[in-house]
């Protein structure tokens, strides 16, 4: 029977195995939220806020796997609120789709769908929820 290896570089690869381990569990999704003022507040010299920020968060979404780019997202949302505080009101975006709006329950759902795609042994979605694999 081997030993397992002892000192500071297999205390670091063990860390690293554990860390690794992790990642592969879940998946990384985010949300920016902007002022939906951003939306409108292009000059004759530059576009939108919220379009600039698709074009540079676009970069950071969109890894397909957890083993990927440690700086980059699966999933990546922007949401322009407007917190007027008699009618708040938002609206949410995949980044790189500055046109088109999804309801944030989609966003949420495909955020549990990754999870479970990822873990096939340990989750499924059921009816909108994470649930033990059965």
């Amino acid at each position: 029977m081997l030993a397992a290896p002892k000192g500071k570089g297999a205390v670091k690869a063990r860390a690293k195995k554990r860390g690794a381990e992790r990642r592969m569990a879940g998946g990384l999704g985010g949300f920016i939220f902007l002022d939906k003022g951003s939306a409108t507040d292009e000059t004759g010299t530059r576009k939108s806020t919220a379009v600039t920020a698709h074009s540079r968060f676009r970069m950071f979404t969109g890894r397909d796997d957890p083993a990927g780019r440690p700086e980059q997202y699966e999933r990546l949302y922007i949401i322009l609120v407007d917190a007027n505080p008699e009618a708040p009101q938002y609206d949410v975006y995949r980044v790189g789709d500055p046109k088109n709006t999804i309801p944030l329950e989609t966003a949420f759902n495909e955020l549990l769908d990754l999870i479970a795609e990822r873990n096939p042994d340990f989750y499924e979605v059921v009816g909108g929820k994470i649930e033990t694999a059965s």
